[in-house]
C-alpha cells in the first residue's frame, strides 16, 4: 500500500462489519453492469471464500498442517537438549557407581592381602 493513500476505517461497509456470503450474493444480484458471465464468476467466487472459511472454524489451520518448520526444528532441538541432559546425568552416575564398585573391590584385595601376611 502506499504511503498517501489512507483506507477508510469502515472499509465501506456499514458499521464496519464484513458482510455475510449471503449479502454479497444479494449485492452481486443487484448489480446491473455485470454480465451473467461475470455475475456467476463472483457468486462461485463468494461461495469458495464461503466454504473455506466454514471448514476452517470446523478443523483450525494448526491441526490441518501441523507446524512450521521453524517450530518443528525448535521442537526437535528441545527433544535433542533434554536427551542429552538425561544422557549426561545417567553416564555420570553410571561412573560414579562403578568408581564406587572398583574402591570396594581394592579394599577387599587390600584386607585379603594383610590376612595372607
Amino acid at each position: 500500500m502506499s504511503d498517501d493513500v489512507v483506507p477508510p476505517k469502515d472499509f465501506g461497509f456499514p458499521d464496519g462489519k464484513i458482510p455475510t456470503p449471503e449479502e454479497l450474493l444479494a449485492a452481486v444480484e443487484k448489480l446491473s453492469g455485470l454480465s451473467e458471465e461475470n455475475k456467476e464468476e463472483l457468486r462461485q467466487s463468494i461461495l469458495r471464500g464461503a466454504a473455506g472459511r466454514m471448514a476452517e472454524e470446523i478443523v483450525p489451520p494448526v491441526a490441518q498442517g501441523g507446524g512450521t518448520g521453524t517450530e518443528i526444528l525448535l521442537l526437535i532441538g528441545m527433544i535433542s537438549l533434554v536427551f542429552l541432559v538425561i544422557v549426561f546425568f545417567g553416564y555420570k552416575l553410571y561412573n560414579s557407581l562403578v568408581e564406587r564398585e572398583r574402591r570396594k573391590e581394592e579394599k577387599r584385595r587390600q584386607k585379603q592381602q594383610k590376612k595372607k601376611k
